[in-house]
């Protein structure tokens, strides 16, 4: 074929630039190509459904779908917070100068999902996803991953406000979009009564 293989590096190709790529790509690759057979000319179709848009799309369908906070997000949260809540009441139950600890262990508990909300919009999501979409991960990368909780656990009192704030301004921007859409129909719906009536 004397056709070199190449490799192109996804985040080293500017945003902007993405789409253009994914289009190049697919036009050369799923373009017509003709075949000269016995003086005739036959045309050789590629499997369209590996078009390499439609795996990107399915790809950030999967992600947005991951990346969703909503009342699943937080039963799971509160799951891992009451895990994390048990372990630290036993380990401290032994200590006699440890109730202090105990306390803001429980604290914790009920604000962990809270604190964790911002970890996870701002790196979580990508950090987990892109773990989950290997073909392996090491114990090292499970490790870093628990490691990751405790620590927001721990901090969760400093974290939480920023995850409850994010969750207020999430809330308001989504009312304000759906105030929007509902305006947009009810103007289209007095437009059309409008024609009809006339």
């Amino acid at each position: 074929m004397k056709s070199h293989p190449f490799t192109i590096v996804w985040g080293q190709v500017k945003r902007k630039d993405r789409d253009i790529l994914v289009d190049e790509l697919d036009r050369r690759a799923f373009e017509e190509e003709e075949i000269a057979v016995s003086g005739e000319r036959l045309y050789k179709y590629h499997d369209e459904s590996k078009k390499l848009s439609d795996q990107l799309a399915a790809y950030h369908e999967e992600r947005k779908e991951y990346s969703q906070v909503n009342r699943k997000y937080f039963l799971k949260k509160y799951g891992q917070s009451a895990l994390w809540a048990l372990g630290l009441t036993i380990l401290f139950s032994f200590d006699k100068d440890g109730c202090s600890w105990m306390y803001l262990s429980i604290i914790s508990f009920f604000i962990y999902p809270f604190a964790k909300v911002i970890y996870d919009v701002i790196f979580g999501f990508r950090y987990e996803f892109k773990i989950k979409k290997q073909s392996f991960a090491t114990i090292y990368v499970y490790q870093s991953k628990y490691f990751i909780q405790f620590f927001v656990y721990i901090f969760s009192l400093l974290l939480a406000p920023f995850g409850i704030l994010y969750l207020l301004i999430r809330a308001v921007y989504l009312w304000i979009k759906r105030r929007k859409i509902n305006h947009k129909k009810d103007d289209s719906v007095e437009i059309n009564s409008y024609l009809h009536g006339k």
